[in-house]
């Protein structure tokens, strides 16, 4: 009895590892999306309101999309403590434990090098840059998602009942 409840928990294990994975792709997507509507909305707002950018950044967080966004309540706190808000910015990028991979995190620190520090104008062509480029991470992490999702889930389950048949 013990080991067949032994199995069950191995097996368990392995599943749960390879959901986890897969959960873990899904969130990178998510967090992606979540940077393209911070950077749209930015982009929004210069061209329509000519508010100032701390500004923005402070509405940012009043959109019920972006309420759950670990990186502007991130921003916020330490804009408080910042005399820039592009050091601010910058060190939420570094400091956001999302499930963004490192060239994500490159493009959206980008955002925070460029606005402020110049005309609207080429603040707005460097915005549709950046989000040229997270359109792409979100793509490329897409097709990995679809990919790769399903077969980590798979091989957790495969995995633990491999291990299970060894151990009978």
């Amino acid at each position: 009895m013990f080991k067949l409840w032994g199995m069950v928990m191995l097996w368990g294990s392995f599943a749960a590892a390879g959901f986890f994975a897969d959960k873990r792709l899904k969130a990178r997507v998510k967090d992606i999306e979540k940077c393209i509507l911070t950077a749209r909305i930015i982009e929004d707002e210069l061209k329509h309101s000519l508010a100032p950018v701390g500004q923005i950044m402070d509405l940012l967080l009043e959109n019920p999309l972006l309420r759950d966004f670990e990186f502007l309540h991130i921003y916020k706190s330490l804009n408080k403590s910042y005399t820039s808000f592009n050091k601010a910015l910058l060190q939420a990028v570094k400091l956001f434990k999302g499930a963004l991979n490192e060239d994500d995190r490159a493009i959206f620190s980008q955002l925070a090098l460029i606005l402020g520090k110049s005309t609207a104008e080429s603040q707005l062509n460097a915005i549709s840059s950046i989000l040229i480029k997270l359109e792409h991470q979100r793509c490329m992490a897409l097709e990995y998602e679809q990919k790769h999702g399903k077969m980590y889930r798979s091989l957790g389950m495969l995995g633990g009942a491999a291990v299970c048949l060894v151990l009978i």
